[in-house]
């Protein structure tokens, strides 16, 4: 089901925005959208490469596609890097909480490290680290009732930024 106030009209110019990008970083229901595919709870590695690359083939980007969940439950990343068609999957432990913002704060996280002149796969990691971390800061308060608290959590993205 399409986020309220879209559908697959929005979906699509969404996917032509993506061609002028250097990255797309979508998670799974925004990729099955502007591939016009059928969405599901969970993917298997190998659907989750096949979309990576049917993303980048469509946006000539490179793709960091997002939802990859792990036997040992951690939360991976699908990293495709368009030049030489390499694949690495980056991962992070899972927290157990959804919230509206999670997507802005990894992707504002990932850009920020690769303007430091991190890799993708380092600005991925660091990008999901920060975004657990924030999630972290935010679980158990009850008088947070939107978004994550990605505020608390910038002294340990400086710390991230020196790691990787």
């Amino acid at each position: 089901e399409f986020y309220n106030g879209f559908d697959q009209e929005f979906a699509d110019a969404m996917g032509e925005l993506c061609k002028l990008g250097d990255y797309i970083l979508p998670n799974t229901t925004e990729a099955c959208y502007i591939l016009h595919k059928p969405w599901k709870e969970t993917f298997t590695k190998e659907e989750m490469i096949e979309m990576a690359k049917e993303l980048s083939a469509f946006t000539n980007r490179y793709v960091i596609l997002k939802g990859y969940e792990n036997d040992n439950h951690e939360m991976g990343m699908i990293i495709f890097d368009k030049e030489d068609e390499s694949i690495e999957i980056v991962y992070n432990d899972k927290v157990d909480y959804v919230s509206h913002g999670t997507g802005d704060v990894f992707a504002s996280s990932f850009v920020g490290s690769t303007m430091l002149g991190k890799s993708s796969s380092a600005a991925a990691k660091i990008a999901g680290e920060f975004t657990k971390k924030a999630i972290e800061k935010t679980v158990g308060d009850e008088t947070h009732t939107y978004g994550v608290k990605f505020e608390q959590a910038i002294p340990e993205l400086y710390d991230l930024l020196k790691t990787f």
